[in-house]
């Protein structure tokens, strides 16, 4: 018989920053906070931390907290060199502080952790080098986070000294770079109030609609024991226009659904927030002529030699397969209430590219290619196909609620074949309890206990 294994969660360990041992994380609530990241080859070590049993039991009040090479491979390595460990005592509510001396050690990567027993219960990273305090500060504030290709960026820059006194006569280096081509440099001095300023239009290189990142970037110019580098993020939309494209099949039927809708970057401005997401900046739907280029794409068997099978005692072929496309359907059309739909005979073993070309409302040119990928030509026996959706992996629940989770094939279709029975295990710290169904659907009350 098939057997696939349908997890809902992830891995329950992160190297970086922290540490969570499964069990750890499953039976305490820890946490733990450094004074800083980075120190001083000499300096001490302050942490303060948490660390509490879920199930309101007394925990131990003894452990060890100690200061580790880091090892990036394996973090939390039973051979790990403990450089400096301290005794700490965990009070009844399971919080606890300690410090730790560095001892001149040379520069690199550590990790603080702590201890009870033989139990690692959480560790956090740290670095330690010999670093200097800048001479300069270096502050640089453009006049908009969010433009389109044919406006200007302007960008003010003070430079002062790191106790706040102008850097009259200051020169700094910068340089304008878009979307990774290729950066242009210059040089800026500040005045007697240590201000200077600079005005860039973005470059106009870009065929799509959607936004680009500019990335201006300030250093000083003359040798310092330390740079200062100060970098400003800047989005800029190439277009007025945005064509979204959609796609599904099912029963051999592909469906792509095209809209297109203004670019208004009006809240992006107000909010001031990070790189934008489309629902942020789509506008009024608009009708506009695209014309799309429908290809199927597939891979062909090329015969490249030959090599024997000294176990079978037979000569075998090898191959190699080089991606091939063929034009399906041209398709030109004009959006109506900025919705356009076409529909096509989909190939299970064949996955397609749709490419697009328009125009915005300046008829500055639209191109954008879009690959679909044919999820029908899945092995229904991949168990990677299945999945156990919650609508949302990490939904949580209040007490009372009840949980639904189901059981479905190629991401979010229901598992439409035959002959299936699910063994519904629920879990928390041990098995809870266990249901064998024949429905993909299984309910239960979240509860407290």
């Amino acid at each position: 018989p098939f057997v696939a294994c349908v997890p809902n969660y992830g891995s329950s360990s992160s190297w970086y920053g922290y540490y969570y041992g499964s069990d750890v994380t499953d039976n305490y609530w820890t946490y733990m906070y450094l004074d800083r990241s980075v120190y001083l080859p000499r300096d001490t070590i302050n942490v303060w931390g948490i660390i509490k049993p879920r199930n309101g039991a007394d925990g131990s009040n003894e452990g060890v907290l100690e200061l580790i090479c880091y090892n990036w491979y394996s973090p939390e390595s039973d051979g790990a060199s403990v450089l400096a460990s301290q005794n700490i005592t965990l009070s009844p509510d399971g919080t606890f502080t300690g410090s730790l001396k560095i001892s001149n050690y040379n520069p690199g990567s550590y990790s603080v952790r702590v201890r009870i027993g033989d139990k690692v219960m959480l560790s956090h990273y740290l670095q330690i080098t010999d670093y200097t305090k800048p001479v300069y500060t270096i502050d640089v504030v453009p006049d908009r986070k969010y433009m389109f290709a044919w406006e200007t960026v302007n960008f003010d820059i003070t430079s002062s000294f790191f106790e706040g006194t102008p850097a009259s006569g200051m020169k700094l280096d910068y340089s304008v770079m878009q979307s990774y081509s290729d950066a242009k440099h210059g040089v800026l001095t500040s005045d007697s109030k240590g201000k200077s300023s600079l005005s860039v239009n973005p470059e106009k290189t870009a065929v799509g609609w959607r936004p680009e990142t500019l990335y201006f970037t300030v250093t000083n110019s003359e040798a310092e024991e330390q740079q200062v580098r100060e970098t400003q993020h800047i989005y800029v939309f190439p277009r007025d226009t945005m064509i979204e494209v959609e796609s599904k099949t099912e029963n051999g039927k592909g469906t792509i659904t095209f809209t297109t809708s203004k670019i208004d970057i009006s809240g992006l401005i107000s909010k001031g927030s990070g790189y934008p997401a489309e629902d942020d900046y789509r506008g009024k739907s608009v009708d506009i002529p695209v014309t799309a280029k429908l290809y199927e794409r597939y891979y062909v068997k090329v015969k490249t030699g030959y090599y024997y099978d000294h176990i079978n005692k037979v000569r075998r072929d090898t191959y190699e397969y080089n991606e091939a496309k063929r034009l399906i359907s041209e398709y030109r059309f004009t959006t109506v209430n900025g919705k356009y739909e076409i529909q096509y005979d989909s190939d299970r073993d064949k996955h397609y590219t749709v490419e697009i070309s328009a125009t915005d409302s300046a008829g500055r040119s639209i191109n954008e290619t879009v690959y679909i990928y044919n999820w029908d030509s899945y092995d229904p026996y991949n168990t990677n196909a299945y999945v156990l959706s919650q609508s949302g992996v990490f939904k949580q629940y209040k007490t009372g609620e009840t949980v639904t989770a189901e059981v479905r094939y190629n991401k979010d279709e229901p598992f439409a074949g035959a002959n299936r029975r699910y063994l519904f295990v629920r879990m928390r710290n041990g098995i809870v309890d266990y249901t064998v169904s024949e429905n993909a659907v299984y309910n239960f009350p979240f509860e407290s206990s």
